[in-house]
């Protein structure tokens, strides 16, 4: 029962975080090395906006192929919050149902989430259904071995670390969602991931 008890914990815990930009109220600084605007960055194109918002400013770093490959971006938001009545700085990495937050943790800054749009629903619940939680993850980038997880969601852990280690170097990034024995699968580039994972870190070092 008392593992039982600490697995609903860690669960609900994951819940909490997947909109933690929501309550953003605090100016946030740019990293020096990037500027406002589109960038050709070798064969990436970035473009880097910041949204003035009622409660404060949203930085927003776009990240993709630099020539027209139909792939998606990876969007990047960056922004202070009050955490626990605490300042902190956070950010969120998406790309079609993938999120990654990045947080000011020093040695586990990452958690993942491979099926963002259930997280999100089963936020906004009264009573969130765990078990969607508690599905099957499986990736693999590139060629290398396949990778599983019990869950849809990766705490911050070397397992995080790993991921992003690893995609950053990558190309593709392939991975499936086990709903009832069945798999629904995804296929995401990489191109630009790299780049976005830098400046998140570089955003959240400035802005701790």
């Amino acid at each position: 029962m008392v593992g039982y008890e600490r697995m609903k914990k860690n669960l609900l815990y994951l819940l909490l975080i997947v909109s933690p930009l929501t309550q953003a109220d605090m100016n946030s600084k740019i990293p020096e090395m990037y500027k406002i605007g589109a960038n050709i960055n070798g064969d990436v194109f970035e473009y880097l906006l910041e949204e003035n918002e009622r409660t404060g400013k949203t930085i927003f770093f776009i990240a993709g192929p630099a020539e027209k490959s139909g792939s998606e971006p990876w969007v990047t938001k960056c922004a202070k919050i009050m955490k626990e009545g605490l300042p902190s700085a956070q950010c969120l990495i998406s790309n079609d149902n993938l999120l990654i937050v990045v947080n000011e943790d020093i040695r586990y800054p990452y958690y993942i989430y491979f099926d963002h749009a259930t997280m999100v629903k089963l936020s906004k619940s009264n009573q969130p259904n765990l078990n969607l939680v508690m599905r099957e993850a499986k990736y693999k980038i590139d060629s290398s071995s396949a990778v599983s997880f019990p869950m849809v969601a990766v705490k911050n852990s070397y397992n995080s670390n790993v991921f992003i280690r690893d995609a950053k170097i990558g190309n593709v990034l392939y991975y499936s969602i086990n709903l009832d024995g069945k798999y629904k699968s995804y296929e995401i580039n990489l191109k630009g991931f790299r780049q976005s994972v830098d400046f998140a870190s570089s955003f959240i070092s400035l802005n701790k």
